[in-house]
């Protein structure tokens, strides 16, 4: 929620999907107000907001962050920091690619590999390095001076230094059995981009190209259409839980290809919704970098 957003919500005040408080209350407060809203039709609870319609914030977070528990066998615990990412992703009140990395500054982003993208997408063309800043906010690559967690795995320096995890490990492996011992292996690591062509390159090393004669020239028929590997791909990278430190995996067998995300499927979306064609976008501002407008 944006701080237009949030002002036009004081604006109008409460209603039966909104309510404010000035600070976390009771213990038994907020966990009520949350279950009527489930109970309901949904809604958010805004705490930092008097009744005289002032943002007043939170003074004491650690406060607040006690209110939230998960349900454990017949008991309860306290949410970790990841799962209480989780949650607000479910409700798609945030998303944790623009989550900015508050050690990070502008200096922790190639400003050149952004300019070159730019200009191969056409999506602008002589752009001042000012305007490239402003870009960068618009797309939820930075907040504020921080570049956010899309912006570095995207367009950071060294993105691994600080998110190690965000990396694809691939292997090849003879025949059709995980247990085999791997022909080739290798790590991707790098911006985004640069990691989709590697793992891509990869892909068209080990799979098989047979050729078809097709009047006087041998005309290459991949069994998998490079289209869709790349497709494949992308959404590995783009809807993975970067909460979870953990790579992807890519395996190539004799007979098939396997991508291996860490995490569960994005927000509520089961095994059902995935064979209906559902489509939630976990990461949007990654996804919306990851499939540029061609030029």
């Amino acid at each position: 929620m944006t701080l237009t957003e949030l002002k036009s919500r004081i604006q109008n005040w409460e209603d039966a999907r909104t309510e404010f408080k000035l600070q976390a209350v009771h213990a038994d407060d907020l966990p009520a107000a949350i279950v009527a809203f489930a109970n309901a039709d949904g809604g958010q609870l805004i705490i930092g907001v008097s009744n005289e319609r002032r943002v007043i914030g939170v003074t004491d977070p650690d406060k607040l962050r006690q209110c939230y528990y998960l349900r454990t066998g017949s008991g309860r615990r306290q949410a970790s920091r990841e799962e209480l990412l989780r949650l607000f992703q479910v409700a798609e009140s945030m998303f944790y690619d623009e989550f900015p990395m508050v050690r990070l500054g502008l200096e922790d982003l190639d400003l050149e590999a952004v300019r070159t993208f730019v200009e191969q997408t056409r999506l602008a063309e002589g752009l001042p390095e000012i305007a490239l800043e402003r870009l960068l906010r618009n797309w939820r690559l930075m907040s504020g001076n921080n570049p956010t967690i899309a912006g570095l795995i995207l367009f950071g320096r060294d993105p691994q230094l600080h998110l190690p995890f965000a990396q694809i490990n691939a292997a090849r492996i003879p025949g059709t059995e995980i247990a085999n011992e791997p022909s080739d292996r290798k790590d991707f690591t790098g911006r985004l981009l640069d990691v989709i062509d590697q793992a891509m390159r990869f892909l068209y090393l080990h799979l098989a190209i047979p050729h078809k004669i097709q009047g006087l020239e041998p005309e290459p028929r991949p069994e998998l259409p490079n289209a869709a590997l790349r497709e494949a791909v992308i959404n590995a990278v783009a809807h993975r839980d970067y909460t979870v430190q953990g790579p992807i995996r890519l395996f190539v067998f004799d007979d098939r290809v396997e991508f291996h995300n860490p995490g569960k499927p994005p927000n509520s979306v089961d095994a059902e919704a995935m064979r209906m064609g559902s489509h939630v976008v976990r990461n949007p501002h990654i996804y919306a970098r990851a499939f540029p407008t061609p030029a």
